[in-house]
């Protein structure tokens, strides 16, 4: 009977907090957007900081919503979650850039939820940014 009590809590522990499947946490990640939401709907993305608790991020997205407009509310929910750890921007519209600012450690982003038809949402892993010292 406790074996079976402890195998519970683990697969309930794990169905609330899923693992990234081939997690690679980096210092951005992109977000890319195309074509239009077919009905209204929400998206859930978990961003996950190395050694930190993961945050879920929740973003409405009425129907008829095009990709650029879907970036901006993506956009805007991400900032009002992350808070000044990070940096969120658009870029060429359709396209949301989350960079780690400071002490924040590189993370993973993953796509929880999405009951949104005809958008469709892209997780692309960017390259470690490395500055170039002044010589």
């Amino acid at each position: 009977m406790v074996n079976n009590r402890i195998i519970l809590l683990v697969a309930a522990l794990l169905a609330a907090n899923p693992l990234p499947v081939n997690a690679e946490p980096s210092d951005r990640w992109r977000v890319q957007f195309d074509h239009s939401a077919q009905n209204n709907g929400v998206l859930v993305l978990r961003i996950s900081p190395l050694g930190r608790a993961p945050i879920d991020v929740s973003t409405k997205i009425p129907e008829r919503t095009s990709e650029n407009r879907a970036a901006r509310l993506l956009r805007d929910a991400l900032r009002a979650a992350l808070g000044e750890g990070f940096e969120v921007e658009t870029v060429d519209g359709e396209n949301v850039v989350i960079a780690k600012v400071g002490d924040t450690p590189d993370f993973d982003v993953s796509l929880i939820r999405s009951s949104i038809s005809g958008l469709s949402i892209e997780l692309e892993r960017q390259e470690p940014q490395v500055l170039n010292a002044k010589q």
